[in-house]
């Protein structure tokens, strides 16, 4: 059985939160990443994917066709009273995962739900068989570069001028199953 099927975290600490190897504290909320469980998680999905990447957002029409998906992952994270904290979007190919977008509540931003969220999500990426996941972040986000380089991927190349507002390079990183 997954953390995701527990519904809990294991080493959850009193007072509900946890410590990450001295990064900021995440508090633990009674659901762990899940995938969405209502239209109304669907629209949150998307409005938060608006707020955070107006360049490249996700529609509730996408999210809801990635969730149809055999090879669709979408998971989210929320907090106590079903607010939204954050979100993951992926897809699987032939031998990897690969992530499509990341995102975070600003009002949650900085206290460890993105690493969280990451984190549980490579848990259950990597309990699948799944060899390698892989991803693209734009080389000026300095704060998901660092999340990622922490969490195991290596940068294996760019494609020069790849976003466009602003313009900006996209760094391509890789973690393989540990």
């Amino acid at each position: 059985m997954s953390v995701f099927d527990r519904g809990i975290l294991e080493g959850e600490k009193e007072g509900n939160r946890e410590r990450w190897g001295g990064e900021p504290e995440a508090e633990v909320f009674p659901a762990v990443p899940r995938p969405p469980a209502s239209v109304d998680e669907v629209i949150a999905i998307s409005t938060l994917s608006h707020q955070l990447f107006p360049e490249q957002p996700w529609d509730r029409i996408a999210v809801e066709e990635e969730m149809a998906r055999r090879d669709g992952w979408v998971r989210v994270l929320v907090d106590g009273c079903g607010g939204l904290v954050g979100y993951l979007l992926a897809r699987t190919g032939v031998d990897e995962v690969q992530i499509l977008q990341i995102g975070v509540s600003p009002a949650f931003q900085g206290r460890g739900h993105g690493r969280l969220l990451l984190r549980r999500f490579l848990d259950e990426v990597d309990a699948s068989g799944i060899p390698m996941v892989s991803l693209e972040v734009r080389s000026s986000n300095r704060v998901a570069r660092k999340l990622y380089l922490g969490e195991g991927f290596r940068r294996v190349g760019i494609r020069r001028a790849y976003y466009r507002r602003p313009v900006d390079d996209a760094l391509l990183m890789t973690r393989p199953r540990p």
